[in-house]
């Protein structure tokens, strides 16, 4: 056996403000998609409907968030980057009752902290539209260094550079996965533009442009505007009017079908279901955020109604909204994992639509199974229009519309013997005739 001595005891001292606004800094901004994340809040709360994300160079050389929000007021500047320092809570009370998105005051501190240049913030407030813009500077410690004169229209700009620069672990992984970065940057935003009525949000990487939202219409319209027709397409909307918990809390959204997408073997197929659980959305309150045990509950309800063996994740677009004290937003620095009040009985009234849902398709495939005419009927049409959208979408998208319209095994059961690829299928026409 070797025992370990342990040390002489250290002195226990409070360490210095700087390192300690750095340990914390580094626990709210993990990475290139949290940062964005945070200063897209930041717009949402001002009331912007209009957010540009601008990259350069995956965001390792600038990241700019410019919106058209109610800017700051010139006698807030001064406080704009401290730590803490925001105009959501006056006390903890108030924590049950928050309606924005962020509420802790730490986003702007923990960016100038871990830019590796001093951060840029130009703003102009809707209090005062008469009033001149106004170009401020931060240092590492949030303190407001300059001030001068600018030009633009009412709202702010935040600009960091060298992101993670004063952190060289983390600044030398995000150089590394500077690809994987930007996709996780990239699902981020699109789970604000799929919720975020009204808003116009883009997304640029060296003026290539990798999200384009109008914000209009409803959430099938914005999905559609995201991932395209195709795959709004395979999705079925939540029947009306669903509550829980006596009427406190609504639920609505959209699910994948179960039926006519799937491709006969319970595979995923890129429109229906997924390899991974990449387009699965959840929102409480307009916020997006981690629904395990729900998650869990909708995977197992649709692979369980889509056929025997059926792998894959559904696409998920699902909005719950109830009163802010039903549940808990401080559980962690990125606010997506929350502590709901009524998470039992969400999971039984959202199993109960589902299943609602899901065994009204399988009532209406199993009818049309009694004339192979007319599941063929609704295969081709299914099809055809999917390939109307194929001329118009990107390469990957025209794959997976491809993918859709190749005609089945002779193995899958009805649709046996109606491929023009099978030999069975002349030997079938002959003897019809």
């Amino acid at each position: 056996c070797f025992f370990i001595m342990p040390a002489a005891a250290s002195a226990i001292a409070l360490l210095p403000h700087g390192v300690a606004h750095r340990l914390c800094a580094g626990q709210v901004l993990l990475d290139l998609a949290q940062t964005v994340k945070e200063l897209m809040e930041n717009s949402l709360d001002a009331s912007a409907n209009i957010i540009e994300v601008r990259l350069s160079s995956s965001g390792l050389a600038c990241i700019d968030v410019l919106d058209n929000g109610s800017g700051v007021p010139p006698q807030y500047h001064a406080s704009l980057a401290l730590r803490h320092a925001t105009s959501k809570l006056s006390c903890f009370e108030d924590l049950a009752s928050v309606n924005s998105y962020g509420f802790r005051g730490e986003a702007l501190s923990s960016l100038a902290s871990l830019a590796g240049e001093p951060l840029r913030i130009v703003t102009k407030s809707a209090a005062d539209p008469s009033e001149d813009a106004h170009e401020l500077t931060f240092n590492h410690q949030g303190v407001l260094t300059s001030t001068a004169k600018a030009a633009r229209g009412v709202g702010t700009t935040v600009s960091c550079t060298n992101m993670f620069a004063r952190l060289p672990v983390r600044r030398k992984e995000f150089e590394r996965n500077a690809k994987k970065e930007l996709a996780k940057c990239v699902a981020t935003l699109q789970a604000y533009a799929l919720v975020a009525a009204g808003v116009r949000i883009t997304l640029t990487n060296n003026n290539s442009s990798l999200l384009a939202c109008s914000g209009k219409g409803d959430v099938r319209d914005r999905y559609t505007e995201i991932f395209g027709a195709p795959a709004a397409m395979a999705l079925c909307a939540l029947p009306d009017g669903i509550t829980a918990c006596d009427g406190a809390v609504t639920i609505k959204g959209l699910v994948s079908r179960c039926d006519v997408l799937s491709n006969g073997r319970g595979q995923a197929n890129g429109l229906s279901r997924r390899g991974s659980p990449d387009r699965q959305f959840y929102y409480v309150n307009g916020r997006p955020v981690d629904l395990p045990r729900v998650a869990r509950m909708v995977n197992e309800t649709f692979r369980a109604n889509a056929g025997p063996g059926s792998t894959g994740y559904p696409c998920v677009a699902i909005e719950i909204t109830c009163e802010p004290e039903k549940f808990d937003v401080n559980l962690a620095p990125d606010k997506r994992k929350i502590m709901l009040h009524f998470e039992d009985a969400l999971v039984i009234t959202l199993r109960g639509a589902l299943e609602s849902v899901y065994g009204a398709q399988k009532a209406t495939f199993e009818r049309g199974r009694g004339s192979n005419t007319s599941v063929l009927s609704q295969r081709q049409a299914f099809v055809s229009t999917f390939a109307g959208f194929s001329a118009t979408q990107p390469a990957s998208k025209k794959r997976a519309a491809a993918t859709a319209s190749e005609p089945p095994p002779a193995s899958q059961g009805a649709f046996a013997g109606f491929s023009a690829t099978q030999p069975g299928a002349k030997k079938m026409r002959m003897e019809e005739e």
